[in-house]
């Protein structure tokens, strides 16, 4: 499973993924579960603390929407 992190986050401007967190992993954490994700990628989409996750990993958590309240750590 992986994740793109927004330019805020990954810290290079959107471009690219700051070598300091690609292939780095975080925890997501979402009502209840959770699962270990691989940053491979920036969202330039993305605001502020916000993350873009895989097909795979979107699907352990819930149904093919947006959702909110997901958190994250290092």
């Amino acid at each position: 499973m992986v994740v793109a992190m927004s330019p805020g986050q990954s810290g290079h401007c959107g471009q690219s993924i700051n070598i300091h967190y690609h292939g780095k992993w975080i925890n997501i954490h979402y009502s209840g579960k959770s699962a270990s994700t691989k940053i491979v990628d920036t969202c330039p989409g993305c605001g502020g603390d916000g993350i873009d996750v895989s097909l795979a990993t979107s699907k352990k958590f819930a149904e093919l929407c947006s959702f909110g309240g997901v958190s994250h750590q290092m």
